[in-house]
């Protein structure tokens, strides 16, 4: 069996093998593709999983498999030495928004597993023994309604109730942080800072905001440079919101760099330390930017992909390389859009990118370097 004889709805590379990739396909099977023998085999049936007819995401943390509904409320976890399927579930408010993302994490020599399952809870379980590692009672309740004025706020107790809407989840090299591409009403994007061991026992509210050019705009494109430094890539600021003595003293921006030993403890803030400007994406109507973006260690330079294909700069921002040609674009077959959005990838540890092209049934993979010197660009 190869990839001709299925009908392939997501693909993800191996994170110990850049000849494996897991594939989710429509008759909900999980399968490992062999790209050297052109080989297919198949891992499990996946029935958890329903939303076919939307993005599916894949993830790969040997020896686990991890599967969402991108927006919709299902997920599940397989274990590729024993075969086993773990399903799990979060609450539908404002799923269809809210990318469903998970990470995988190493602790203590265990495998955990950090997801959501409620639109302003995260659980970490143990994928080891399923054993829930964050349990805690959620609420909130307003006090005293009966005494408040009309017209004014009312004021309530809160245990462990953030209105925050958890969504796209990025974690560190070394699985110690995570970055929560999330939002806030009214609605506004708002990234948060979580320290893996913190939030073990202090859950939403020991999570930290990070400050940086916002507006209506999550799972923006962000990436880490190491376990203590990352950056994200910003929106243009909108007319709608600033005034014009606010606009011209705005410093032109499209990265900004923060690191966790920066965190303001006393104000549960982060403010960037490094801002530099440099055209990786293109700016909407709005100002605001889509697309991925990925740091590779070896290389010590950003990729970028996105309506510009893909763009290769250094940490100030200095453009290295540009290839309008790898674009982030929707595949069609017969005319009509194919599920889900197939995409160039770049997977950092094997230097790759990678894309699935759903009309000729093949993965198609390119080496960093390849790209570049084919390119006559030298790095």
């Amino acid at each position: 069996m190869n990839l001709s004889q299925v009908d392939v709805l997501a693909i993800v590379v191996s994170d110990r093998n850049a000849e494996l990739f897991a594939v989710f396909c429509r008759d909900n099977g999980l399968y490992l593709y062999d790209k050297s023998t052109d080989s297919l085999k198949q891992l499990a049936i996946v029935d958890g999983i329903v939303l076919l007819d939307k993005p599916i995401k894949l993830y790969f943390h040997t020896p686990y498999i991890g599967v969402t509904e991108n927006f919709g409320l299902n997920a599940a976890v397989i274990n590729l030495n024993t075969g086993a399927t773990q399903l799990f579930r979060r609450e539908d408010y404002h799923a269809d928004v809210s990318s469903y993302s998970m990470a995988f994490i190493e602790r203590q020599g265990r495998t955990l597993l950090v997801h959501q399952t409620q639109w302003n809870r995260l659980d970490i379980t143990d994928l080891q023994d399923g054993r829930l590692l964050t349990p805690r009672e959620i609420s909130i309740e307003e006090i005293e309604p009966e005494k408040r004025l009309p017209g004014t706020a009312p004021c309530y107790n809160r245990l462990n109730y953030m209105d925050y809407f958890h969504s796209q989840l990025l974690v560190s090299p070394q699985f110690g942080r995570i970055l929560d591409n999330g939002w806030m009403w009214a609605p506004v994007d708002n990234i948060r800072c979580i320290e893996v061991e913190t939030f073990l026992t202090g859950y939403e509210f020991s999570t930290i905001a990070v400050e940086y050019t916002n507006g209506y705009n999550w799972d923006r494109p962000c990436a880490f440079l190491d376990e203590n430094r990352f950056v994200i890539a910003v929106d243009r600021p909108s007319e709608d919101y600033y005034d014009q003595d606010e606009l011209d003293a705005y410093l032109p921006r499209t990265l900004e760099f923060y690191q966790f030993s920066d965190i303001d403890l006393a104000e549960k803030r982060l403010q960037p330390y490094k801002i530099v400007n440099s055209g990786l994406f293109s700016h909407n109507e709005y100002g605001e930017i889509s697309g991925e973006l990925y740091y590779d260690r070896d290389y010590k330079t950003l990729i970028a992909i996105g309506d510009k294909g893909v763009v290769i700069v250094d940490t100030d921002g200095n453009k290295l390389y540009d290839n309008p040609h790898m674009l982030m674009v929707e595949q069609k077959v017969e005319g009509k859009v194919k599920n889900p959005l197939f995409q160039w990838i770049y997977q950092p540890d094997w230097h790759i990118f990678y894309c699935y092209h759903a009309d000729k049934k093949m993965v198609e993979v390119v080496k960093y370097q390849q790209l570049v010197i084919n390119d006559s660009v030298t790095l």
